[in-house]
This record gives structure tokens, sequence and C-alpha cells, in this order.
């Protein structure tokens, strides 16, 4: 886009665009990065993006007096910002939200730790983080994040004021990793505009009114560990410096909150309140007695937006002995919905969130269905709830104490058995609550050497044989399956059960129920030849059927199978096997490929690839939009008809030059392929190495056959002229593989040569230069300073095209 094109669209049109990229995705940092090369007025906005939201780490450990003090360890990153400020100051200004990430490491008397320069510790003034706080001139928000809580009390001092005088002048401030917080570091905060505490100490009632008050719109108090009763008790007192009067957003992260403390905080903010979460669970205690109900009046909530509730299943009461007590607290939670004042919400007003931890179940799969449900359904059924309800969502979390308290989110199976087994949930369900897209199945592998066959199969440690009792008892999710991945994995457990020699075999049965699949995959490495009969006999039915295959570990495939696949879109496979007859004169309907990816080819490599452009063959390639192969093992010659084939529609090529050092000459003595076809080209990837046996003895000659060879192929892009603005974006990525490659030595000249012809580089939109090392790694700064001494690498890059990479 040039700047005439760009001065006609507004800067607030570009921010919008430029907001929808996440800066910490890799795939959006890139194209961050190429925005802020193309011109002037992207390069701010991007910029602004790239640096908006900042993260630093600091060790974090106790000190010989056992004070908590933060550390600018090898591994962390605070200096390294500090440092990266200092060259360059004007990147301060794009900072917006800095985040503080503590790395937990040991401490204590004469912890080794310790030993390093005392200005590397936050007691001394000499400090980075105190150096680049100041520096930031539009900071809005401070925030700290560690795995675990400490007390403020201890911090040092230095770091203990530092904290009090950011919280005097920040609008967003987060300090979630420090429990009992002075009240009296924010009788100065009347800029703060959206906080996170999860206690505060010292909650004494103080009959002064504080005279310039903090008016929150955004409050997160509480933890798993932290109360917030005697914090929420401060906030309707006059001594409190907090206003929430204009509160919008309340997260409650105490899981034992009581009800009327959160009901009279809902009360201060009833007005203006539209995002709520908290929790409804029944405290723990050791006795037998029945808890009452803890029903939350939320009434006064007339604006409410976004409700979230997190209760869990069962909630129990703990004995020495036994659980006793409710076994699910689902009726208090319906309930708390209940009181919500519907009749004065606007349609589809309400967004309703039910975040369930399950735990403590001894049947898992019986049990689960069991709970009250129903009660929860049949209000958000009701006539009057219905029209105000904009969406429901159901957020279930498991606990496995049996493997050391950890949690992992609740499987699709389990959902499953909850919906099948309940008419009201199946409803929300068909109104997109819950949608299955994808399952991976895991079986293992087993080469029988009696029989010379390869079969899958079963035991306790896969998951086929589940998921078909899943299909069994939920018959309703067999049309939500769309995509199916099959992960064949080599033996582990035995003894087997079942085999796919069988036809009880149960991915036979579940491929059956799958009526809407068009995806199918089997991940894994076997010889098409040796699988057992029920097993090639199931991808034969089932291939005909699918829009998208992926077959890259199945060698050597009859390139007869794929007739009749009319339906085929998308395919990866790995090599195969020419089967047509000479007399086969290939009229019947082939199959229009739109995306290829070619691994390893057959042994012959003059014919890898005519079963893509023979007259014989049943592919269609002059609709293919996507090429990858893998190797460049393939002859070149073939590689040429392929790309004349589809050429006028090929929008993505991918290839790699990874050939056996003995091999080198193989393919590198022909033409280069011929890229004058591709006039629709958007995006080439080129992957390649540098082997230790590519250097000469003559320290400064290199042997560049692979970057004359690519270098040839640049020259074969067509003339771009036609486009209305640059398109194509090439990727190189270099791997070196050598303990200590001298980077220098590389002839990067010859790599680049073509690329600054005025033919080709006004048609480029970015070029990406990747370099890897196998062994260690390449400081991105040296390998900018190296490279910058190469003509047509700098002239690249100063035309805003080129983008270094190292690793």
């Amino acid at each position: 886009m040039n700047d005439n094109v760009m001065a006609m669209l507004p800067p607030e049109i570009l921010y919008l665009i430029i907001r929808e990229l996440e800066a910490s995705a890799p795939e959006d940092r890139r194209a961050l990065r190429s925005c802020s090369l193309a011109n002037h007025t992207l390069s701010s906005i991007s910029r602004k993006r790239l640096f908006q939201d900042v993260d630093i780490s600091f060790a974090f450990l106790q000190n010989d007096h056992f004070r908590f003090v933060f550390y600018d360890g090898f591994e962390t990153t605070g200096r390294k910002f500090r440092n990266l400020l200092r060259r360059a100051p004007h990147i301060a200004q794009y900072v917006d939200n800095l985040t503080i990430v503590a790395l937990k490491e040991g401490g204590g008397p004469g912890s080794p730790a310790l030993a390093g320069s005392p200005n590397e510790y936050s007691p001394s003034p000499s400090f980075s983080l105190y150096e680049i706080v100041p520096r930031l001139v539009n900071l809005k928000g401070l925030f700290t994040r560690s795995t675990s809580c400490h007390a403020f009390s201890l911090l040092d001092d230095r770091t203990g004021a530092f904290f009090s005088t950011i919280s005097s002048s920040a609008l967003k401030l987060g300090l979630d990793m420090f429990v009992g917080l002075p009240l009296s570091m924010f009788s100065s905060s009347a800029n703060l505009k959206e906080l996170r505490i999860p206690s505060i100490a010292n909650c004494e009632q103080d009959s002064r009114p504080c005279a310039a008050k903090a008016k929150l719109r955004h409050l997160e108090a509480g933890s798993p560990s932290s109360s917030v009763e005697s914090f929420f008790s401060l906030l309707s007192t006059p001594s409190s410096p907090f206003d929430i009067s204009h509160l919008r957003s309340l997260t409650v992260s105490d899981p034992f909150c009581s009800v009327s403390a959160l009901e009279e905080v809902a009360k201060l903010c009833s007005n203006t309140l539209e995002v709520l979460d908290f929790f409804l669970t029944s405290p723990v205690r050791q006795t037998e007695e029945p808890l009452a109900s803890k029903r939350a009046d939320l009434g006064p909530l007339r604006n409410i937006r976004h409700l979230t509730i997190r209760c869990r299943i069962p909630d129990f009461i703990i004995s020495s002995l036994y659980l006793t007590g409710p076994r699910d607290n689902l009726s208090d939670v319906a309930a708390t919905l209940s009181t919500l004042p519907f009749d004065a919400f606007l349609p589809m007003q309400l967004w309703i969130t039910l975040r369930i931890k399950v735990s403590y179940l001894l049947d898992f799969e019986s049990d689960l269905p069991s709970f009250s449900w129903s009660e929860v359904i049949s209000v958000l059924e009701s006539d009057q709830v219905a029209p105000s309800l904009a969406g429901v969502e159901f957020v279930f979390q498991r606990f496995e104490y049996d493997q050391g308290s950890v949690a992992v989110n609740m499987s699709a199976s389990d959902l499953a058995d909850v919906l099948g087994n309940h008419d009201g949930l199946k409803r929300l369900k068909e109104k997109g609550v819950l949608f299955f897209k994808e399952v991976k199945l895991e079986y293992d592998i087993l080469f029988d050497l009696e029989l010379k066959s390869t079969s899958l199969v079963e035991n306790d440690k896969t998951t086929g044989r589940k998921f078909l009792r899943l299909l069994e008892g939920s018959t309703q999710i067999q049309s939500y399956v769309r995509a199916l991945t099959i992960e064949g994995r080599a033996i582990k457990s035995w003894p087997f059960e079942v085999t796919s020699a069988v036809p009880q075999f149960s991915l036979y049965s579940i491929a059956r129920r799958l009526g809407e699949l068009h995806s199918f995959s089997l991940q894994g490495s076997v010889q098409w030849d040796l699988l057992d009969r029920c097993l090639k006999s199931f991808l034969l039915d089932t291939m005909p059927r699918m829009q998208r295959l992926g077959l890259a570990g199945v060698e050597n495939i009859p390139v007869s199978v794929f007739r009749g696949c009319r339906n085929l879109q998308g395919l990866n496979l790995s090599s195969t096997e020419w089967d047509i007859p000479e007399t086969d004169n290939g009229t019947g309907e082939k199959v229009q490929i739109q995306f290829l990816t070619v691994g390893n080819p057959s042994a012959d490599r003059d014919v890898a690839l005519e079963i893509f452009d023979s007259t014989q063959s049943p592919f269609d390639l002059t609709h293919l939009r996507k090429l990858t192969l893998s190797t460049l093992r393939y002859s070149v010659e073939g590689m040429n008809r392929m790309l004349s084939v589809c050429g006028k529609s090929l929008e993505s090529f991918e290839f790699s030059i990874n050939k056996p050092v003995a091999d080198r000459n193989l393919a590198f003595t022909a033409v280069p392929p011929d890229l004058s076809m591709a006039r629709n080209l958007r995006h080439l990837i080129i992957n390649t190495c540098v082997r230790p046996q590519s250097f000469t003895p003559a320290p400064d000659t290199y042997d560049s056959t692979d970057f004359l060879f690519i270098d040839s192929m640049m020259q074969t892009l067509p003339d771009f002229g036609s486009r209305p603005s640059p398109m194509l974006s090439i990727d190189f990525s270099i791997t070196l593989q050598e303990l200590n490659p001298d980077v220098r030595r590389i002839p990067w000249s010859k790599l680049f040569r073509a690329m600054n012809e005025d033919r080709i580089w006004t048609s480029l939109k970015s070029v990406n230069l990747k370099v890897w090392k196998i062994y260690g790694y390449i400081r991105l700064a040296s390998l900018a300073e190296i490279l910058e001494n190469c003509p047509e690498l700098r002239q690249l890059h100063s035309k805003g095209i080129l983008q270094y990479g190292a690793s």
C-alpha cells in the first residue's frame, strides 16, 4: 500500500485494523513488525501495538534478613528491557501497561543466588526497575504476576516504597502477588480506575473521611487463600479511599466470601455494574449439620450484562472419616438466577457463564448426570428469563486427585454424558452452548512378524473404545464431529485386546456413526502394502467421502486408490506407488486438489511427481492454491511440469533443500524450478541448511551452490507489474548445522542479488530471513550487525522490506 492510498484512510481506521492483531501471538507479531516497516503512518501505529503491553521478569527471593527482594538474574528480562530503552528511548512512549513477572527462586542466608552485584537487587537505587518506570511517560497500568502470594510487609523497604508511589499515579494497578496490602498506600490514589488485589491489611475504620477517593471502574478482590470480607465492609464507610458507585466490573476471587458481603457490595454499585464474577460455594466445615441455602440476591442489578457464577460439584462438607452434606449446590445457582430483575432487562441483554469444578466423584460417568441440572434448566428456559438471554455457557473443570490434585479441562465425552441425559441441556446445545468439532483417537501400532502385517490395536491405554461407548450412549453428538484424527503410536503396553484385523474394531464402528465427517488423518508410520486387510478396506471405503485427507504416516500408497475421491480438496501424503497400467487412458473424473503437501518421494525421484502431471493421473491440479514439497529430492524437471499445470492458480509454494551431502549435485546441475507461470503467487517459503561439509578449507571461501540455486530460481519470478500493490512475501529459513558457524563467511549477497532488481523488489511485500543454529543461539543484534555489512541485504532493509530473525 503506497503513501497516497494510505493517506485516504483515516488514522482511526488504521488503528482499528492494527488493534485486531495480538502482539503476544507469533504470527500477529510478525505482521506488526512488517507493518512497522511499511511507511511512517503504519510504523507509528504498529510500534504502539507492539510495545503497548510489556512483560518483564525478575527473580524473586529472600535475602539474608528474610526480606523479599527482586533480582536481575541470568534468565530474567528486566535488565535487558532497561538496556533496550537506553539504546532506543523512543520505545518508552508506546508502553501503556507493564507487568512484573516474579520467577520464584531460592533464598535465605547464604543463598548462592545472592552472590551477584548489589545493583542487581531491588534494595539498590540502581536496580533496573527503578530506571524503567520513570522512562515510561505514558504508563497507565502496572501489574504483577507470580505463581504464589507473599506478604507485602516482608518486602524490602525500597521495593515497598516503589509500589506505594506507583499506586498514587497509576490508572490501573494489579498487585496480585501481594497479600495484606496497607490501606494507607491508596490514600492518594485518586486517579485509580482499575484495581486487582488479594487482600487489604489494617482495615480498621477511621472516622475521618477520605478527601479524594479513587472512582473505580473495575475491581478484582480476593484469592483462594485471602478473605475479602473485611475489605468489602470498609467500602461503605466514609474513610474508604475507594468509591465504587461507578463500578462496571466486579470479580470476587475469594471462594468463601459470604453472600451477605457480596450483596452489600452489589448494592453500592447496582446502578452501573455490568459484569459480575463470583463463587457460590459452601464453606468447608467439620460438621454433619445441614447447610442452609446459599442464595445470593441479585435483584438490584438492573444493568448486568455478563454474569459468571462459579460452583463446585459435589458441594461437600469434610468430616474426619466421611463426606456428608448436600451433593451439589446447583439448586442455589438456580435460586440465585431467579432473583435477577429479568422484567427490567432488554431483550438478549444477559450472558450467563456457569463455571463448575467437578471433583470427588467415585463413579464419574454415572454420578455427574445425576445432579440437580433440571433446576437450573427450568430457570433458564422459563418464559420470563429466555427472552433476556444472549447466551448461556457451561465451563467444566475436573480435578483428578488421584494424579496429585491436578486440574484438567473436562473432556468432550464427560460433557456429552451430561447432554445425553438432560433434554434441557441438549436444547441449550442446539443454541450453540457446546460444539464437538474435532476428535483425536489414540491406538497402538503392532507389526506381526509371523503374518508380516501391520495393525492398529487397542487396550486400556488407548481411547478408541471409550469414544465408541460415548457415541453409543449420547447419539446426538454423532452429527457434531467434523474431523477425525487417528494417532498411531509404537506399542507400549501388553497385552493388547482387539486389533484392526477384526471387523469388531472400534474405529470401524465410530466412522460409520459420524455422518458429518469430512476430514480424516492417520498419523504414525506404516507401509500400505503391510496393512491388515480390514484396515486397508476401511481406508478405501472412507477416503472417497473425505474433503481433506492426512496420510503423511502411510508410505507407498498406490495412486489408484485416489480414483473416486471426487470430494477431496486437501491432501497430505508421504510417498506413493504408481500402479496404473499403461493401457489406462485416464479418461475418468479427476480429483480437483486445492491444497497439497508431499513428503519423501519414492525411490525413483524422476517419476515422484508424475502422479500429478501425467495424463493418467487421478489428480487435477489446475485449481491448486497451496503446494508444499518437503524435500528437493524431486527432479527439477518434474517440479517444472507440475508448476506449469498449477501456475495460474498457485498462491503459496514451499519447498526445502535438505539433500544429503553425498547427493548434493544431484538436482543442482539442472535448471532451477521455473516460477514464471506463477503469476498469482503471494507467498514463497524456502527452507535450507548449511552443513559443516559445505565449508571449504580456505578460510574466506564457502560453498555457495545452494544460494546460487535459489538466486537462479528468483530470476524466474514473473513480472508482477500489473498488481496494484506489492503482494509477494518470501520467507527464508536457514539452519546452521555447525557448533560454531562463522555467519560472516556465508555469501549472503549471492542469495539476495536478484531481489534488488527493480522487476522483483517492487513486487515484494516483505522478505523474512530466519537463521537457526542447531547448537546454542545467535544473538539477533549480532546477526543484524553482520548482515548490515552485505550491500544487497542493507539495500533491501533500507527499503523497509527485509526483516531479520535469529534463534
